[in-house]
């Protein structure tokens, strides 16, 4: 079975036990590694849910700003309608909106039409027949 290399065979003597005790700083550095790595993974993911709940919330604030500017823009408009008489219905045009500029119309109780629009705090209006 074995050739005869002249060099006396010696028994091993590595058991299971001499195995473990070598294999545990290794099995040591592994868990290691892979505690680290779930922290890192674990920091990671919190940070990107603090930057996408950050995101989100200054979303929320500039669209509650935007939404508070249109309501000043309107009640502007009112104020300045209300001397022709009593407003029936007013209206914004979404469509043709932007942040700067507002265009809407609005019906008179007496049954007169005024389209608007309201840009860089201009007032510019027409009765419509």
């Amino acid at each position: 079975m074995y050739e005869s290399t002249g060099l006396p065979i010696q028994e091993s003597s590595f058991s299971q036990e001499n195995l473990e005790y070598c294999l545990s700083p290794l099995l040591f550095c592994v868990k290691i590694f892979y505690m680290k790595a779930k922290k890192i993974i674990l920091t990671t993911t919190a940070l990107l849910g603090a930057g996408a709940l950050a995101f989100g919330a200054a979303k929320v604030v500039q669209e509650q700003k935007r939404l508070r500017n249109r309501e000043e823009i309107v009640e502007l408009v009112r104020d300045f309608f209300s001397s022709q008489g009593a407003i029936s219905c007013l209206y914004v045009k979404l469509y043709e909106s932007t942040d700067n500029r507002l265009v809407g119309g609005l019906v008179l109780e007496d049954d007169r039409h005024f389209a608007f629009v309201y840009e860089n705090g201009q007032l510019s209006y027409e009765e419509e027949a």
